[in-house]
């Protein structure tokens, strides 16, 4: 006859189904089961017991992200109640780089992981501190606390950090004329220096957002490092609107998450723009009567020598 047995070990309650074949009661005669409802109660009275004492994680924090050359502090604190604590253990990207075991003699461990540098004096049992964070330290972290016996309760948190790489240099705006008339084109590039991740390039005119049909963004040119330069074009044909007080205004930023903010301005004046008619100063008819003005000013010079 199928008997449940059970066994508690730790907070886990292990069910094992064995054939018996004879197991009578003392006082009826009758075959029994273990009751179901002393298991039951038994589960309960666990999980209760594993709620209401126990390890708690109290803060639990990895930055989201940090400038490469910072340094950045991790969090794992925690209450160990009436818990006797076994280690707590950091890992990046599963792989273990920091180890603290109170019971051992040596109870403060560090294990080689690229680009990840502990300040030791720094740091301790609840929170670490990362030296100086380069593009190898980005990575998912997490920390692992765990007790001894006979509860041998864990608790764990984990956190993606990124390393953020600033240009070096504000972005770069190239290909523009010293001024501009009606119907002439415009094309220009803004340039941002190498990031990570990469910048988000914007053109303005006059300060309002360019129409999307006037930009034209370029592949991301990608170096070694894995740092990204990002270009954005601006092109379109000069009209009547496009000038704000005789000025024609254009401006790039470029911006990284929340951090980073930058721009370069082109301004372009000529007071003269709005006296042109549509037709551009430098068409054919313009440069004939230039060369004929010259032409008749050497006519009379040479008769009147």
């Amino acid at each position: 006859m199928p008997v449940c047995i059970y066994v508690l070990r730790g907070t886990e309650i292990l069910l094992d189904f064995r054939q018996l074949t004879s197991i009578r009661s003392p006082w009826a005669g009758d075959e029994i089961m273990v009751c179901w409802s002393l298991i039951g109660l038994l589960v309960l009275s666990t999980l209760l017991y594993k709620g209401c004492h126990g390890i708690k994680l109290l803060k639990g924090h990895v930055p989201p992200h940090r400038l490469k050359g910072e340094d950045a502090h991790l969090i794992c604190d925690f209450d160990l109640e009436d818990q006797t604590l076994y280690a707590v253990k950091w890992y990046k990207d599963d792989n273990e780089f920091f180890r603290y075991v109170p019971s051992e003699n040596r109870f403060t461990q560090t294990f080689y992981i690229p680009g990840v540098h502990v300040d030791m004096r720094s740091s301790t049992e609840k929170s670490l501190i990362l030296k100086s964070v380069g593009l190898r330290t980005a990575g998912l972290y997490r920390c692992e606390v765990s007790g001894e016996a006979p509860m041998f309760q864990s608790v764990t948190y984990d956190g993606k950090l990124a390393i953020i790489v600033l240009p070096e240099t504000p972005p770069t705006v190239s290909g523009g004329m010293s001024s501009y008339h009606i119907d002439e084109e415009v094309n220009v590039n803004c340039t941002s220096s190498k990031s990570k991740p990469v910048a988000d390039l914007d053109w303005f005119i006059n300060g309002a957002q360019a129409p999307r049909e006037y930009i034209m963004k370029y592949p991301a040119i990608i170096d070694y490092e894995g740092l990204e330069v990002s270009i954005l074009n601006l092109r379109f044909k000069v009209d009547q609107h496009h000038f704000k007080n005789s000025q024609l205004r254009l401006k790039c930023t470029a911006t990284i998450a929340t951090i980073y903010w930058q721009s370069d301005v082109l301004g372009h004046e000529d007071n003269l723009v709005f006296n042109l008619t549509k037709s551009s100063p430098n068409s054919c008819s313009s440069l004939f009567l230039h060369w004929f003005a010259n032409f008749f000013w050497m006519i009379v010079a040479w008769f009147s020598t």
